[in-house]
């Protein structure tokens, strides 16, 4: 009861996040064009291409969903509204502010922004590749490089395969970062944001760590942290010895 399309409700709660973005950026926006404000465009076009992938490719790549509740995507849409709304208003006010103050002339800028612009694709690159993993365990739950369990009773072999088929199955994920963590694709988007943090702080002397950017990695942190922590233990409650002891949750080595 209550419960909706797993696919359909990931895409409509995360698609306002690109739209709103680009649109608050635009009706904040005065005088010159983006193209005017190379580093600004850059940014901008980072924080699109990562929702467009997560609002539509990685949807439409995945076999299914499980259902979910719709209070989960009415939340996330309240939330994307408000941080893409932020977000866009934020740049435009960088792109209304004199162009010494919006292009990283000064060497110690310029390093600070190029060092989170690689930050930012590095994480991306990482996050992507680690969804991949657990696409492909979807898509062939009982593929080598995983250790499948179902959730009931092992089957006979004389079980019908429309049985087999019927039963769930969860799996340990290996490969990268999965050798010392259970969420590394959590641990990939934080480190994203936090280079889109570092990189849009070299554009600004305002606001500091009060900014739109450095407030949604602070709401990444305190909302995802304890959803690492709590599957972790899924993970160790549905494996037990089978799952690799030295694993953490989130943090290698520490947590």
């Amino acid at each position: 009861m209550l419960n909706v399309n797993g696919q359909l409700a990931w895409m409509i709660m995360e698609l306002p996040a690109p739209v709103l973005f680009l649109a608050s950026y635009h009706t904040s926006r005065s005088g010159d064009p983006e193209w005017s404000h190379p580093t600004v465009f850059m940014l901008l076009a980072l924080f699109t291409g990562h929702y467009v992938n997560r609002a539509v490719v990685s949807p439409l790549r995945t076999p299914s969903r499980s259902p979910s509740h719709v209070i989960v995507p009415i939340c996330a849409i309240i939330f994307n509204t408000m941080n893409a709304s932020l977000m866009g208003t934020f740049f435009a006010f960088i792109s209304n502010s004199p162009p010494d103050l919006t292009r990283p002339c000064a060497l110690p800028r310029s390093a600070q922004f190029w060092m989170g612009i690689i930050m930012f694709i590095l994480g991306l690159v990482s996050n992507v590749w680690h969804d991949e993993i657990l696409l492909r365990l979807r898509k062939n739950p009982d593929s080598p490089s995983a250790l499948s369990h179902s959730t009931s009773t092992l089957l006979n072999k004389g079980s019908r395969r429309t049985d087999i088929a019927a039963k769930p199955k969860y799996s340990i994920p290996y490969g990268g970062l999965y050798r010392f963590v259970s969420y590394p694709n959590y641990l990939s988007e934080w480190f994203e944001w936090l280079g889109f943090a570092i990189a849009s702080s070299a554009l600004t002397q305002c606001g500091g760590l009060y900014t739109p950017p450095w407030m949604f990695l602070a709401a990444e942190l305190a909302v995802m942290l304890p959803r690492a922590i709590r599957g972790h233990a899924w993970y160790r409650e549905r494996f037990g010895e089978r799952y690799p002891s030295k694993r953490k949750a989130i943090f290698p080595a520490l947590l």
